[in-house]
Order: C-alpha cells, then sequence, then structure tokens
C-alpha cells in the first residue's frame, strides 16, 4: 500500500503601520532594489549584444550560415 504524502502550505499577512520616517526608508530601499534590478538587467542586455555581434563577424570572416 503506497504511503500519501501531502504538502500544507500556510502563510500569514501582517499589517503594517509604519511611521511617516519608516515610510520613506521602505519606499527608498525599494527604489534602490529596483534601481540595481534595472542594472544588472542592462550588464546582461548588452553582454548578449556584444556576443551577438562577436558571432556575427565571426560567420562573416569564416563564410559560415547565420541562423
Amino acid at each position: 500500500m503506497p504511503i500519501e504524502r501531502r504538502v500544507v502550505q500556510q502563510s500569514y499577512k501582517y499589517a503594517l503601520e509604519p511611521s511617516p520616517r519608516q515610510e520613506c526608508a521602505f519606499l527608498s530601499h525599494a527604489g534602490g532594489a529596483r534601481f540595481a534590478y534595472d542594472w544588472g538587467v542592462a550588464r546582461i542586455a548588452e553582454s548578449l549584444d556584444a556576443y551577438a555581434v562577436e558571432k556575427g563577424s565571426r560567420c562573416r570572416e569564416t563564410g559560415c550560415p547565420r541562423p
């Protein structure tokens, strides 16, 4: 007889009541996190673009067909 496994997920929801100073800090941290995320995405996009240019130039030199 197989043993049945069940996973129970439970969550809690809390309401925050920050002071004006804390609210300002929360917004500042969220803005900083978004800036860092956008910076990382831009670096990845630049790297992928540079790779595509490099790959294309190699095909022009060797005459390989481009996908």
